[in-house]
């Protein structure tokens, strides 16, 4: 009999243990759940700080004539241009295939200027060319030996004469 009494007082006392952990893990989550609100509370009756300056614009009756004036800008400065793709010249680069147009969606004539990624060197500058037109067919202004070239282009805006903008791509051409 003393054998079962002793384990019914073990298990209660096991019971016991349980219960004290599970009542201390509660009160532990009570009080990091009641700081977290108070955190929050407090938190959120701060005055929100100010942004650096250039990272934001509030809009209001007073901003929104400068917004617009910098949409327009935006619109003004975009450089769309359509072009083919894999350029291939013959006879050193005195024929190819290229072509390039300045967007009837631009705002701006278009000067383009193609040089060898590796040396530089200008190889290809064109005239203007208003909006809404292309060039094709050019020719290079060097000779080039036979073989494959990485070059950038160069998009660019011209007003008055003057470049006053300008995107630069990256693309291959070959030389046969």
């Amino acid at each position: 009999m003393d054998t079962e009494k002793d384990m019914n007082t073990e298990k209660e006392g096991k019971r016991n243990k349980l219960q004290i952990v599970v009542i201390i893990a509660l009160v532990c989550i009570a009080i990091i759940l009641g700081i977290v609100c108070y955190w929050l509370y407090v938190n959120m009756n701060q005055p929100e700080e100010e942004a650096p300056s250039g990272s934001s614009i509030v809009v209001n009756e007073d901003t929104r004539d400068p917004l617009t004036n910098i949409q327009d800008k935006v619109e003004k400065g975009m450089i769309l241009v359509k072009m083919t793709q894999d350029w291939v010249f013959t006879d050193g680069g005195a024929v190819s295939n290229a072509y390039l147009a300045n967007s009837e969606r631009n705002s701006y004539p278009l000067r383009f200027k193609i040089t060898l990624e590796d040396t530089g060197e200008v190889i290809m500058e064109s005239p203007d060319v208003p909006v809404g037109s292309c060039i094709e067919n050019f020719p290079l202004s060097v000779t080039l030996e036979p073989g494959e070239y990485r070059v950038m282009i160069d998009h660019q805006q011209i007003e008055d004469g003057e470049v006053i903008n300008t995107v630069s791509t990256a693309g291959t051409i070959t030389v046969q």
